[in-house]
């Protein structure tokens, strides 16, 4: 498969999480203080230790440099402010700014 996947992927107090997102697609991850968002990313990017299987278009975390995996898989931006106040409209804001910036995601 083109894109990110998660397989049984154990962290923190997150458990057996599975998740596939093709490439060329956005996931926005919301929730409380404390939920394991930031956690789960980390995970993502390597930069804490899980069980389970990461993946990124068919290479496992293990096969690429750890700068190249950052690079393609991580995004945070904890200083970005919506105030919409609710998930979906928010969700809708990130992804018109995103839209403005015409960002391409590596596929």
């Amino acid at each position: 498969m083109t894109g990110l996947v998660l397989e049984s992927v154990s962290v923190g107090g997150l458990h057996d999480v599975s998740l596939e997102v093709p490439g060329g697609q956005v996931v926005c991850l919301s929730g409380v203080s404390g939920t394991g968002k930031s956690r789960l990313l980390r995970a993502v990017a390597d930069l804490e230790p899980h069980g389970g299987s990461i993946s990124l278009n068919g290479a496992g975390q293990r096969d690429m440099p750890k700068v190249q995996a950052l690079h393609e898989k991580y995004s945070d931006n904890p200083d970005f402010v919506i105030l919409a106040m609710n998930v979906r409209d928010d969700n809708k804001e990130m992804a018109e700014y995103w839209a403005e910036k015409k960002y391409t995601f590596p596929t």
